[in-house]
């Protein structure tokens, strides 16, 4: 088994990058101390349909489970630090569970490719990383709004990743949450000229100043929106 060199510490984060899933603080995955907290075992088990139940070690051993994992106590408990939970876990259980994610989304030809967890862990791996290349190419901005608040900017597609959009930054657009959604819902429209166009419903209310306010585009040529996608969108909404 390939050990990676990974420290213990490390490896709650490598899980959460394979299973497209994140912190903005560590320290409340991982503490100074190299302990990992329950709001990882929340996090990934809310990832995997595995939901934390107390306690950290019951809940490591159905997370392995559900990957094939068979439970070993000595490689992944340390039964010289026993807890209520029945030890304290090993790197060991991380860097099992970390492979056995790894091998799972990228599966070998004969293990079953076709489960939700499995179709849900790759489609929210592939948000991650289209989310990260926005954040990129704008500057940590929104797109419409210029917010540069982190935590609540968002990967939208122009063509609905449902229609077949891909993961792009030519088919994206950073967007603040609130953004998104009425970008989603078609109450906040971008023009073929590329300015804002907010609907009827939303007068009188605080979008309604972003009538007409052009799009804040990525430097990049290449990383800026395609605007044969933005015009089939725009022309399916306004038919």
């Amino acid at each position: 088994m390939n050990d990676g060199g990974w420290k213990k510490r490390d490896l709650p984060f490598l899980i959460g990058d394979a299973l497209g899933t994140g912190v903005d603080d560590p320290a409340s995955w991982v503490s100074p101390g190299d302990t990992v907290e329950v709001a990882w075992h929340e996090a990934v088990g809310t990832a995997c349909a595995v939901f934390y139940k107390p306690t950290k070690h019951r809940h490591m051993k159905e997370l392995l489970r559900t990957f094939r994992v068979v439970w070993d106590e000595d490689r992944h408990s340390s039964a010289n630090a026993p807890s209520k939970g029945g030890g304290n876990l090993k790197r060991e259980a991380y860097l099992d569970l970390y492979l056995a994610i790894l091998e799972a989304v990228e599966p070998e030809p004969d293990l079953p490719t076709d489960s939700w967890l499995l179709r849900s862990i790759r489609a929210r791996r592939g948000q991650a990383q289209f989310r990260q290349e926005l954040l990129a190419a704008y500057g940590e901005r929104c797109a419409v709004t210029a917010s540069g608040a982190r935590s609540v900017l968002e990967a939208a597609h122009i063509e609905p990743f449902a229609a077949g959009g891909k993961p792009h930054v030519s088919n994206g657009l950073l967007l603040r949450s609130d953004i998104h959604t009425l970008f989603d819902l078609g109450l906040l429209r971008i023009r073929p000229d590329l300015t804002v166009e907010i609907d009827n419903e939303l007068d009188g209310t605080e979008y309604e100043e972003l009538e007409g306010r052009g799009l804040r585009l990525p430097q990049d040529i290449e990383a800026q929106p395609s605007q044969a996608a933005l015009a089939q969108r725009w022309n399916g909404a306004t038919k």
